[in-house]
């Protein structure tokens, strides 16, 4: 719910390995909270959920799919290499304004790359598709 603040009771759950958060632009400080879960293998942060400091990601090093909006902070997540899946999600929330190529480079480690445009116009050339297959030759590399 777009009311809903705080997490905290999550750090109770520390063997979570799933975690989906939506639609929740006013949490506070969300990433103290999903520092503490080192168990997550799955986390979904879509839908105008904004985090300002993803260094928390560093923490959870048996992270192996991750659902984010194109704002989020892609240098930082791309420094864990646990992760297989990254799955970019451009709604009418947080735009359909996609990451530059340029961040994306340093996700040589993925098997799978995919952007979603979900109810918004989809916003990548054939070019830049065909230079980010060409930047990450092992990941599949997927849009919708």
């Amino acid at each position: 719910s777009k009311n809903i603040s705080n997490i905290q009771v999550l750090a109770n759950l520390p063997n979570l390995t799933e975690l989906g958060i939506s639609d929740m632009p006013n949490l506070n400080r969300p990433e103290l909270t999903l520092a503490k879960l080192k168990d997550l293998k799955e986390l979904r942060l879509i839908f105008g959920t904004k985090l300002k400091d993803w260094s928390f990601i560093k923490n959870l090093n048996k992270l192996e799919h991750l659902r984010v909006n194109p704002d989020a902070d892609f240098p930082t997540i791309s420094q864990l290499k646990t992760l297989k899946e990254l799955r970019v999600f451009c709604d009418q929330v947080s735009g359909n304004q996609l990451p530059g190529l340029d961040q994306l480079k340093d996700f040589q480690h993925l098997e799978k790359l995919q952007i979603d445009f979900q109810v918004t116009k989809r916003n990548i050339s054939e070019n830049d598709l065909n230079k980010m297959r060409a930047m990450l030759p092992n990941n599949k590399v997927k849009v919708l």
